[in-house]
């Protein structure tokens, strides 16, 4: 069930980033942060590690690597140490 949820999420992926020119701003930044909190570190980060192996899709693999290598936005999704900082 993963690997077909998987997936459907990766052929909607690729057809957005086919169209990435279309959104706006606010919906680019809204498709890039759920790209990186489900391929960031997660289950789906193993899954899309396969993906990128195998050559699916490149210009996704590039879009979505290019992504991940920006990193977090400013106050989304950090983690703080345990002294709560």
């Amino acid at each position: 069930m993963f690997r077909n949820h998987q997936l459907a999420f990766w052929q909607y992926r690729i057809e957005t980033i086919e169209q990435i020119q279309n959104l706006t701003q606010v919906q680019k930044d809204e498709f890039d942060r759920g790209i990186r909190r489900i391929y960031g570190s997660s289950p789906a980060r193993l899954w899309y590690e396969t993906v990128r192996k195998n050559g699916s899709n490149p210009e996704a693999v590039k879009y979505i690597d290019a992504v991940l290598a920006q990193g977090a936005l400013p106050g989304l999704y950090q983690v703080s140490d345990e002294a709560g900082t």
